[in-house]
This record gives structure tokens, C-alpha cells and sequence, in this order.
């Protein structure tokens, strides 16, 4: 039996000796269970034992193996389902059977993925094969698919002055490789042949729509015209950057070109390909004997968010028509975006604070403003390689120890998603995919004891950069108990934390308490009373952020720390064992 990244456990079961089982024992189940970084699917194994030769033909009717859930998710095992025959009878003897179940589970990352959609298909004076149709791929992360293809053919008469285009309306168009393939130049462009790849994505997705526009005119007697224009205006990084510009018309139209960049008011210099303070365009240029001008444009690197303005103008006796493409028209384009982790504390004030990046090789990944490090252009996605993996430390000292809430005398734990807050937390952040994050305190360089506190993410992955800087932030206080005294020399604030109720007794949340020394019934100041066993009573209080204006709550006490010694109000303060009778009173805190 060859069981590869998983485990399988056993199971027994007693049965009346000398006696056929009959139908009244149950199917044997054992369960298959991935290694951690591993996932599973019934598909994958195999039943491969011989149920025709002894001692198995006359035990066991058969074996099935599912899904306990979806294959590959991460709550997924394989059951192995072991009929035993009701003939079967086991005389006097205990009887051991050893299956073969031959199989292996797989890396999370090796989980194949799904890339899929529609594609539509809007013609005019053009015909092409039916629209609205499905397409669907699946396969490694990274691996490019054939999806499909459609060619738009004009109708008599008729040449697609326009080329048509192809656009992928709802999705990430770096999942896709589209080559789009022309019969001919000018009038003669009369069919476009699309060829539609995928390239697996990271995270499966399902609802992209792509957009095919073939709109065919007729063919023209000979005139003097600028036509049509095609130029790809997407968003582009920050990095150097080259696309074509092509210009549609009648032989021997002529015409200028010029690019203005925001900010400086700079015009694109043709011959030196840079932007300058002069004024330069591309001077005349001429549509050649296909009905064609192409060149070149190079957009030089940026590191700040800049807009660059197109602007056809004819030169006489040619004429503009350029139907409803814009004129001018413009490009965007992101400059830096950043990903960076922090770590922050309401109740600490750390004595120091190190944050440092690599990356999938262990090599030091450069920065910029101190521990932001700059990790890929916007737009960059997730190809397939490890180009876009980032590890990171985040390693704080303070002066009072530090101790998990889950575990307070374990030396590391696990952390998730639960334990860090992304901003901004929209549309225009990265995104990225969690890998492996866990926590450590040890002895800090002077050998007190687990002052120092050790953050740790492994294997992260930036799988596409937003258009705004992201960050990633550790609250200490979510997986570490409260200092004693504030930590850092921050002061003694005597914490408490509480789950509250309103007056209708519904749930509005936990929050922590910071009971002061000296409390407030009415207009004066009274001397707080010391609660030992305050933990899991019932008070009535109110948030001190809200004060006297604030609507009354019903809280449950648990300490967050067992050195802390709470402190509330001495005017009308009363504890209750039950959240009834919290709410039935009238004691509490008065003003």
C-alpha cells in the first residue's frame, strides 16, 4: 500500500463469534488525511485490492472511496468505505484485513485551478459563428490552456475599416493570451481570426467575460481621410514602457501626432523617445499603400502617478473622420505601489522595532522609506514563478514580557488572518495570498526573559498589486495578553476585557475595560472599589470613550491577565452572577 503526503487511520469493530455477520454491522469507514500543506480528492487514489482471492473474497462485498466534502478543499479527507459481507462468518478467531489504497495528496499550490467565462459576440455588417458562449479550463497555476477561437468575417461589400477588437470585460486580463489575426490590410481586411489561451491563475476564477466588436463598413471609393486609430490605452506601470500606435486611412493621408504628460506639460520628442520642455510632435506623417501608419511609442520609467494626452491633428488636405473614437484621447499610468507589513500596540510602547523583507531566494528585498519595501509595479501579477514571493520578520522588544493568550506558556504559536488588519481595505488594495505566519518571544539581547517578540511570514505571495499602497498590520494586543504596567513605560492602565449587551440585551461586541483609580458618581470623585473575583460576574457599566452620555451597557468581566487588579465605580456598584439579573437591576453606574 503506497499512501504518499496523507495518512489513513484503522478501525475495528466486534462482531458474534461462529456467527455470519448479517446486516446488522456496519460498513467500516476509514478516513484519509492530507499532510498540512496538502489537499486531497477522492479521484486521486485507487481501490487496488484483490477482492477475488482470499481472506478478502469472502469478508469484504466491496470498497468505495469520496470526498467528505469538495475535493482538494481544505476541510476535504477520503473516505474509505469497507462493505463486509453479511455471509461473512469470523468463527472463533480475530481477523485482521490489510487494503491496498494507493494514492498521493497534493501541495496547496499544486491544486489545480479553474479559469472560465463567457464571450460575446456584437457584429455589424459582419458575420461569425453564435455568441454568448462558454469556455472553461482547469490545470496547474501558471499553465496556459487553450480556450478558444472565433473569427468575424465581413459581409459582401464590406471591409472592417476599424480592426475588431477584443476585450476582456470582466476579469484579469493577464490571465489571458490573445493573438488576433487578420486576413489582409485596408479595404482587404475583410475576417479576424481570434485565438483565446489562458493562463491558470492563482485563484480559480469563473466569471470572466470576454467581448468581441466586429464592425464592418463599406468599402469606400478613394477620399482623403484619417479614419480610425488603434493604440492600447490600459493602465500602464511604472516601468519602462513601449506600444504601437496605428493610424487607418486613405493612401497617402497625411497627419501629426502629439503626447502630452501631466504635471510639467512636457511634449513626447520622437527621434530622442523622451519627453521634453520644447514643444515637438512626430511631424507629417503618411498612410502607406496598406491604408496603414504604424510606429513605435516609448513611455519612459515613473515613480509617481502621471497622464499622457493623444492628440491626431490632420495636415491638409486630409480630414479627420474618425467616427466615435475620442480625440484626443488619454492613458494612465501608476507609478510605485507598495506592500508592507507592520506591527502596533495600544497597551505597549516598544523599546524597538526591526522589519525585514526577502525574497523567495533569501535575498534581501531593498527598501525604501525605511521598512517599506517596494515589491512589484502596479498591475504585476502572479505568473507561475516565484518572482513575486516575499518572506518577512517583524522583531519588537519591549520591556515586559510577552505572553499568548492561546497558550501562555507556549514559546511560539500560529497566527491567521484573524490577527492582522489590511489597508486600505477596498477595491484598490493588493492582492496577495497568505502563507505561513507565526509568532515567537524569546530572552531579548540583555536576557530578560521573552521581552522579545518574533513575527515570522513564510511563502507569501503578492498575486496582483493594487493601484494604492497596501499595509499589513499586527495588533499585538489580539494574541498577547495586556503588560501589567502598560509595557514600554506607557503607564498603568488596569485592563479588563468585556462582552457587552445593550438594555434589550443584544450583543454589541468585546471591548477592553480601562478602569481607572479614581471614578465619578454624579459631579464628584469617589474612591473605586477593588474587585478580586471580578472575572465572569455581571456589571452594568458604561464605555469610558462615551461617558456619561452614553447609553448604559451590561457587561461579563474576564480578566486579560491574571496580575491585573480592576478597579470600578464605588456609587451603586453591585456584581451579579447572571446577565438577567445585571439587567433586571437598577445599580450601576450613575451620573
Amino acid at each position: 500500500m503506497a499512501l504518499t503526503n496523507c495518512t489513513i487511520n484503522s478501525t475495528s469493530v466486534e462482531v458474534t463469534p461462529s456467527q455470519a455477520l448479517g446486516s446488522g454491522v456496519a460498513n467500516q469507514v476509514l478516513t484519509i488525511t492530507p499532510n498540512t500543506g496538502y489537499r486531497v480528492a477522492a479521484a486521486d487514489f485507487a481501490q487496488n485490492t484483490d477482492l477475488t482471492v482470499a481472506p478478502f473474497v469472502n469478508s469484504i462485498q466491496n470498497i468505495t472511496l469520496a470526498n467528505s466534502s469538495t475535493a482538494y478543499a481544505a476541510d476535504n479527507t477520503v473516505t474509505v468505505t469497507v462493505d463486509l459481507k453479511d455471509t461473512f462468518n469470523p468463527g472463533t478467531n480475530n481477523h485482521t484485513f490489510t487494503i491496498d489504497i494507493d494514492g498521493a495528496a497534493i501541495l496547496v499550490k499544486d491544486v489545480p485551478r479553474t479559469l472560465s467565462g463567457v464571450f460575446n459576440v456584437t457584429v455589424n455588417n459582419a458575420v461569425t459563428a453564435a455568441s454568448n458562449q462558454a469556455y472553461s479550463a482547469s490545470g496547474s497555476v501558471g499553465e496556459t490552456k487553450d480556450l478558444f477561437t472565433r473569427t468575424v468575417t465581413a459581409t459582401g461589400g464590406n471591409y472592417f475599416e476599424v480592426a475588431p477588437t477584443i476585450e476582456v470585460a470582466t476579469g484579469d486580463v493577464s490571465n489571458y493570451v490573445i493573438t488576433a489575426t487578420p486576413n489582409g490590410t485596408g479595404t482587404n481586411h475583410t475576417a479576424t481570426t481570434f485565438d483565446v489561451d489562458g493562463i491558470i491563475p492563482f485563484i480559480t476564477d469563473t466569471a470572466d467575460v470576454i467581448n468581441i466588436d466586429a464592425r464592418a463598413v463599406a468599402i469606400p471609393v478613394a477620399t482623403n481621410q484619417i479614419r480610425a486609430y488603434s493604440h492600447d490605452t490600459s493602465q500602464m506601470t511604472y516601468a519602462l514602457t513601449k506600444r504601437t500606435f496605428k493610424a487607418y486611412g486613405d493612401v497617402g493621408a497625411k497627419f501629426k501626432i502629439a503626447i502630452t504628460r501631466t504635471g510639467d506639460s512636457h511634449t513626447y520628442n520622437f527621434t530622442t523617445e523622451d519627453f521634453t520642455s520644447a514643444s515637438t510632435d512626430s511631424g507629417n506623417l503618411t498612410i502607406g499603400s496598406d491604408g496603414t501608419y504604424e510606429t513605435l511609442i516609448a513611455y519612459p520609467a515613473v515613480s509617481a502617478d502621471v497622464t499622457y494626452t493623444i492628440t491626431l491633428t490632420a495636415v491638409s488636405p486630409t480630414t479627420l473622420s474618425l467616427g466615435n473614437l475620442s480625440n484626443p484621447f488619454t492613458i494612465s499610468r501608476a507609478g510605485f505601489i507598495n506592500l508592507t507589513v507592520n506591527a502596533s500596540s495600544a497597551s505597549r510602547t516598544f523599546q524597538s522595532k526591526v522589519i525585514a523583507y526577502t525574497n523567495h531566494a533569501g535575498t534581501t528585498i531593498n527598501h525604501s522609506g525605511g521598512a517599506n519595501a517596494i515589491r512589484q509595479q502596479s498591475g504585476h501579477d502572479y505568473s507561475g514563478g516565484n518572482d513575486s514571493e516575499f518572506n518577512f520578520t517583524i522583531t519588537i522588544d519591549d520591556d515586559e514580557a510577552f505572553v499568548f493568550k492561546s497558550n501562555a506558556l507556549a514559546s511560539s504559536i500560529s497566527l491567521d488572518s484573524g490577527d492582522y488588519s489590511v489597508q486600505p481595505n477596498d477595491l484598490t488594495r493588493a492582492v496577495f495570498s497568505e502563507g505561513s505566519i507565526t509568532a515567537a518571544r524569546a530572552a531579548d539581547g540583555s536576557g530578560n526573559a521573552n521581552q522579545l517578540l518574533t513575527i515570522t511570514g513564510t511563502a507569501w505571495y503578492n498575486n496582483q498589486m493594487g493601484t494604492a499602497n497596501t499595509a499589513i498590520n499586527f495588533n499585538i494586543d489580539e494574541f498577547c495578553n495586556l503588560p501589567s504596567s502598560g509595557g514600554g513605560g506607557s503607564g498603568t492602565i488596569l485592563s479588563y476585557v468585556a462582552d457587552f449587551y445593550n438594555t434589550n440585551g443584544q450583543y454589541t461586541g468585546t471591548h477592553y475595560l480601562h478602569l481607572t483609580q479614581t471614578c465619578q458618581s454624579g459631579n464628584a470623585a469617589v474612591t473605586c472599589m477593588n474587585f478580586a473575583n471580578l472575572n465572569g460576574k455581571w456589571v452594568r457599566v458604561r464605555l469610558i470613550s462615551q461617558g456619561c452620555s452614553s447609553t448604559e451597557y451590561v457587561a461579563q468581566i474576564g480578566s486579560s491577565s491574571t496580575t491585573f487588579n480592576p478597579t470600578v465605580y464605588a456609587s451603586g456598584d453591585t456584581y451579579y452572577n447572571s446577565r438577567t439579573n445585571a439587567e433586571n437591576s437598577q445599580g450601576g453606574i450613575t451620573c
